[in-house]
């Protein structure tokens, strides 16, 4: 079977249910960006020794992010089809808290960088935090599932953060603080 169909050729394209839509409609905003930030962790995950356990958890969240889109694209989800976002959250947050009990406490903004991982890490958060504009206007005008969506995204580049310090921090490399020169 071809990878190319020819049905997306005049700027449109299927939401799930074969309802056609332009390929600028905001759905595909999101869309998209839920793509490219998937593609940014398969960088992390390609380029990045991590624990069995770490590497799990971000392909899960790979998954998920699947599974937003699809939820997404279908006219008929509703809030309930995203509930199981909770416990994916809640997992996220345990993940920061277990990172920061390592950490020195936070003082200063940082830059990004130090490490290369971290580097990466970091322009991953950046492209997160795109896609959680990105979904935040579009719930503007498709509310079903914000509550549990925009949670899940905020709480991903927190742990993207916590990660970039973590991986400098295990190679004892210091985060670059933020210095006002004009000052």
């Amino acid at each position: 079977m071809a990878i190319y169909t020819g049905r997306g050729d005049s700027g449109d394209t299927s939401l799930i249910g074969n309802i056609r839509e332009s390929k600028a409609s905001p759905v595909f905003d999101v869309l998209g960006m839920l793509d490219e930030f998937n593609a940014t962790l398969g960088l992390i995950l390609a380029e990045i020794k991590f624990t069995t356990e770490a590497r799990d958890f971000l392909i899960n969240t790979q998954r998920d992010l699947f599974k937003i889109g699809s939820l997404i694209a279908n006219p008929k989800s509703t809030d309930q089809s995203f509930e199981w976002l909770e416990g994916r959250t809640t997992l996220i947050e345990n993940y920061i808290d277990e990172m920061e009990k390592k950490l020195p406490e936070l003082r200063n903004f940082i830059l990004p960088g130090g490490t290369e991982g971290s580097a990466k890490v970091h322009l991953s958060r950046t492209v997160c935090r795109r896609l959680e504009r990105d979904l935040v206007n579009y719930f503007d005008k498709n509310p079903m599932g914000k509550k549990f969506v925009i949670k899940f995204v905020n709480r991903l580049s927190d742990l993207l953060f916590t990660l970039a310090r973590y991986l400098n921090f295990t190679e004892n490399v210091e985060d670059i603080i933020w210095i006002d020169k004009n000052e």
